[in-house]
């Protein structure tokens, strides 16, 4: 299955292109430059017993999963993708910026997570012990979740942004935050309703220097 990978190189343009502007009044326009960025996972379907060939494709479908977000705190958009298949590996791909990734999940220790205890089926960002770094859960299909705390990702600064609607709209759905920071870079973000399977990813803004200057749109 391709999918997943198609999915990491749409949201690797988005991230990479932070600080260049909206786009706003342009026409879309994309370049496939998977493999010159170091994407190279493929996914894999989960094995399936013969008795539910009915719904065979939907099943094989979940857990194609791809999280977006700042794991290390350095600005730019880092990818978290996942596998189906029982032995093997999820994998983070790290931005370094100018459509450039590093391949990761072994050395921080999240790549070997599908085994006799179930296969990923979704992958959301947050900070859930408030250290100033995104944590990763990673839910399970026929097994138990995986919260996997990030101890690494703090070094630098994190803006963390809830928004609230005033008369409706109580979560601020569509509103886009955009940050100025102390090097001169911007970096914007969109509130949405769900970034993979049943689930929504923390909207949080990394950078190494602190922010000095952010709006909502």
């Amino acid at each position: 299955m391709t999918g997943v990978v198609g999915a990491a190189l749409a949201l690797a343009c988005s991230g990479a292109a932070q600080g260049k502007g909206d786009g706003a009044g342009e026409d879309p326009a994309f370049s496939d430059v998977t493999l010159q960025a170091g994407i190279t996972h493929v996914h894999h379907k989960p094995d399936l017993d013969p008795k539910v060939g009915n719904i065979m494709n939907w099943l094989a479908s979940v857990g194609a999963a791809v999280a977006a977000a700042d794991y290390d705190g350095d600005g730019d958009i880092d990818l978290y993708v996942t596998d189906s298949r029982t032995g093997y590996p999820n994998y983070l791909y790290r931005n370094d910026g100018g459509f450039h990734f590093t391949e990761l999940a072994r050395q921080a220790g999240v790549a070997r997570v599908n085994d006799s205890h179930g296969t990923s089926m979704d992958a959301v960002f947050g900070d859930v012990d408030n250290d100033g770094d995104l944590d990763l859960l990673i839910t399970a299909n026929n097994g138990s979740a995986r919260l996997l705390r990030n101890d690494g990702g703090n070094r630098n600064h994190m803006l963390r942004v809830k928004t609230v609607g005033t008369t409706s709209n109580r979560d601020g759905i569509g509103t886009r935050v955009r940050v100025t920071m102390e090097n001169g870079k911007t970096q914007w973000a969109l509130v949405r309703t769900g970034s993979s399977y049943l689930s929504q990813s923390e909207l949080a803004l990394g950078a190494r220097g602190p922010p000095v200057q952010s709006s909502l749109q």
